[in-house]
């Protein structure tokens, strides 16, 4: 039975497949160095997808269809991000953290990806909270 085992599977891509011969889950690498592993629901949308960037990043989508729904990232410098990304491919919120926690920052967008709220807290400095309207004007500012 031991004779049965490889040791080693060498492959670009590799898919499970449920009993009806429908991807579930398919592991990957591609040309620019990322690698992911995406777990397919029953209709082959892909609802979690974990990934590592080529630049290093490491990434967790968690959505209906990925990469709609909500997505955090680690940068390679330690900087996190978590996204809102709507049906259309639009991120619609944002947190950021630098690494050192010096800067941290929550944004709500509209539909043109124009910030419309922003609070922004500062190690050594104010925090913020600015509303904007449609155009990017101030419409309301805590800021001094």
């Amino acid at each position: 039975m031991q004779d049965d085992v490889q040791q080693t599977l060498r492959v670009r891509e590799l898919r499970l497949v449920d009993a009806n011969g429908v991807d579930r889950a398919i592991l990957t690498t591609s040309e620019d160095g990322s690698v992911s592993l995406s777990m397919v629901d029953g209709a082959e949308a892909t609802r979690v997808k974990f990934a590592v960037g080529a630049e290093g990043e490491a990434k967790v989508l968690l959505g209906k269809n990925a990469p709609e729904g909500v997505a955090i990232t680690i940068a390679k410098d330690g900087r996190i991000l978590i996204e809102g990304i709507d049906t259309e491919g639009v991120q619609r919120f944002h947190l950021e953290m630098k690494a050192n926690g010096s800067h941290t920052e929550l944004a709500f967008s509209e539909r043109n990806r124009k910030p419309r709220m922003v609070l922004i807290a500062e190690d050594k400095g104010p925090a913020g909270l600015f509303i904007l309207d449609q155009h990017g004007k101030a419409l309301f500012s805590t800021a001094p």
